[in-house]
């Protein structure tokens, strides 16, 4: 009987020591997996500079440039130590996987880390561009008007933007009549005309703006209206 029950004790303490023993190899098996490869100088600079970037989305914000003025200085001023490849791949982390998933396809047979970060940033620049033209740009600034829930400081705003995309400073003498023409056709009766003569302008315009006397476009475009 005695050696039954010490046979019995030293199976429990045989179980025991072996319970242990597993619970150690857990513990060890997880500080393993928790430990990761000491960061980098830059890739902490990284890991900062990205939490005061917001995320580009094409369909929120389809131009990148915009986007990317907001940033520019995280990249050039802050980031300023960083190597091109590290902006780069800053750059990258902060626009969604739809976005650089048309870009990495775009760019194809090359890689995202073949472009340097300029080249990055133009051909970024280059896919999510404002898709309207600039004749279309400005005629919306001849179409713009004041909602009735809007203050006019965010008026004056919304109008100084839409003045500086259509880059109104350098238009010419014959765009701005032309412009002033096609804004004057406000009657219903005269929206499919006005419809027709902005696929017309578009389509021709490149022919149209040639250095010659400034009436051009627009005696097209009367022309276009008398005969159609």
């Amino acid at each position: 009987m005695a050696d039954n029950k010490m046979l019995l004790e030293l199976c429990k303490m045989i179980a025991h020591q072996s319970e242990q023993n597993s619970q150690a190899l857990h513990m060890m098996a997880e500080t393993v997996k928790n430990i990761q490869a000491p960061s980098t100088p830059q890739e902490n600079t990284i890991d900062i500079l990205a939490r005061g970037i917001d995320v580009f989305d094409p369909e929120n914000l389809h131009v990148f440039k915009m986007w990317y003025d907001k940033h520019k200085d995280v990249f050039e001023v802050d980031g300023g130590n960083l190597t091109d490849d590290a902006k780069s791949r800053l750059l990258l982390r902060k626009i969604t996987q739809k976005a650089y998933e048309k870009f990495s396809n775009i760019i194809l047979p090359k890689k995202p880390s073949d472009l340097t970060f300029e080249e990055t940033i133009s051909k970024l620049e280059e896919i999510f561009c404002e898709s309207e033209s600039t004749f279309q740009l400005r005629f919306k600034c001849f179409n713009v008007e004041k909602s009735s829930a809007e203050d006019f400081l965010s008026y004056g705003a919304r109008v100084n933007k839409l003045c500086e995309n259509a880059k109104i400073s350098t238009i010419k003498t014959d765009e701005f009549k032309t412009l002033i023409f096609m804004s004057g056709l406000k009657s219903t009766v005269d929206f499919d005309v006005k419809t027709r003569l902005l696929s017309l302008v578009e389509d021709e315009s490149s022919s149209w703006r040639c250095d010659t006397k400034d009436d051009v476009l627009l005696r097209k475009v009367a022309t276009h209206i008398r005969w159609a």
